[in-house]
């Protein structure tokens, strides 16, 4: 399971970062040693140093012994500054840090901290990163928040099938299916565990069910299109006898389902769409109109609901339209409307990204009231979805970030810039959890 980096790692990370797009170009000249004290929220202190030396930066963790500039300042203020969210000179002005030794020294390294690695080519970026290139990094940054996504992903209240009661009755059960192979190791159940947590403090008890797990569901087929459950004596039943025999039953009579997926090719993950392929057996062979589509009615009309959860790699929300547009579908064919759709892009940049460490706990408790709302009221604010989809820091970061965590990973260097513990391992102290790369 991942549980969340203690602020010590994403420094850490932060400063490794930093080594890996220092510029000598600017100032070749330059050789000056850079201590921080970095204070958090709970007035925790955390030192590291940085050395600028023969055109080259390295860092090290505690107090170095004769540094050339001091440096004071707030964990969350110094990451909005080295992200470029924040100016370094207007928030000196305004004393919201304090520097002891020559100021200019702190200039010299902002302009030098500017090697790019986004927009590059596997050929560009090449096995190396001993080359300096003169490349601008986060120049001229003027989005900070990302362009919010059209109306229609916010606004999916579809209303297909059953006809919404006019007042919502809070659940008591709700049936979450994780479509993640990776299962509780993947960032689908991390950000998922705490939208779980919302809902079971509006007092649903919530079953979390991991269709990958091998010892719950060893024996499982695809849907075999053979229409016998339309026909003959297997008529309304389905022929396969597995381990999702049971389930399917559970998940139809259910007044709420959530769908958890990975976005896996612009859809659902190869073993939730076979597990949703299944819920064929609960459709009649005949077709009537709805609006201005064709459907087969159910076996069976009830009130019941369903909702998407999301997590993908890229940073934009607007890569979930496909699968958005294929559970409006899901929801209108399979009779149960579409309460809300949770996403979260970029969600292992976000994780790993040392700059999006001050947003991360916002992020996270917005997961926490969209699960409480979803059971409370049958719907999530479109303020909620939209905090939950944001990505904080300018898009461009976005992609020198993971080229840059690529190329140094596929050199086979055991620390990325990511807060990961040495050989790849990520150790919390307060959760007590160990995550690797490659099970992540």
């Amino acid at each position: 399971m991942i549980g969340m980096p203690e602020t010590e790692d994403v420094l850490d990370g932060l400063f490794f970062m930093t080594t890996h797009i220092y510029d000598s170009s600017y100032k070749p000249d330059l050789n000056a040693v850079y201590q921080f004290y970095l204070k958090d929220t709970d007035n925790a202190e955390y030192a590291f140093y940085l050395t600028i030396k023969d055109q080259a930066a390295n860092y090290g963790k505690g107090v170095h012994e004769n540094p050339d500039l001091k440096v004071y300042a707030g964990v969350n203020l110094w990451i909005d500054m080295a992200s470029k969210k924040k100016n370094p000179i207007v928030s000196y002005l305004k004393k919201e840090y304090k520097m002891v030794g020559n100021p200019r020294l702190m200039g010299y390294l902002g302009s030098s901290l500017r090697r790019d690695y986004s927009n590059k080519s596997l050929k560009e970026l090449g096995p190396e990163i001993d080359n300096h290139e003169k490349l601008t990094l986060w120049s001229n940054i003027k989005n900070i928040f990302h362009t919010a996504i059209t109306d229609y992903i916010y606004r999916n209240q579809i209303y297909s099938g059953y006809t919404r009661v006019k007042k919502w009755e809070k659940p008591k059960d709700v049936i979450v299916l994780n479509g993640s192979p990776r299962k509780e190791r993947a960032f689908t159940n991390f950000y998922l565990s705490r939208f779980i947590e919302g809902m079971e403090k509006a007092g649903a008890n919530v079953e979390l069910v991991n269709l990958a797990d091998k010892k719950q569901f060893n024996k499982t087929e695809a849907c075999r299109g053979c229409y016998a459950c339309w026909k003959g004596k297997y008529k309304e039943v389905c022929v396969i006898k597995d381990d999702y025999t049971e389930l399917l039953d559970r998940v139809e009579n259910a007044k709420l389902t959530v769908y958890a997926t990975p976005l896996y090719v612009d859809t659902v993950s190869a073993v939730m769409k076979d597990f949703m392929d299944r819920h064929f057996i609960y459709l009649t062979p005949y077709m009537n109109k709805h609006r201005k589509l064709t459907r087969h009615p159910m076996q069976d009309e009830h009130e019941k609901y369903i909702t998407l959860f999301s997590v993908c790699g890229f940073s934009e929300v607007e890569q979930f339209k496909p699968l958005v547009n294929m559970f409006h579908a899901h929801a209108r064919n399979s009779h149960k409307p579409l309460l809300a759709s949770i996403l979260r892009p970029a969600s292992e940049g976000a994780y790993l990204n040392p700059f999006c460490w001050p947003y991360m706990p916002g992020i996270m408790a917005s997961l926490e009231e969209a699960g409480r709302c979803l059971v409370e009221y049958g719907s999530v604010p479109s303020s909620i979805l939209k905090k939950i989809s944001s990505t904080p820091i300018p898009k461009h970061n976005w992609h020198s970030g993971p080229n840059l965590y690529w190329k140094l990973k596929n050199k086979g260097t055991t620390k990325p810039w990511v807060f990961l513990s040495n050989h790849n391992n990520y150790k919390s102290k307060k959760h007590g959890v160990t995550a690797r790369l490659d099970e992540v």
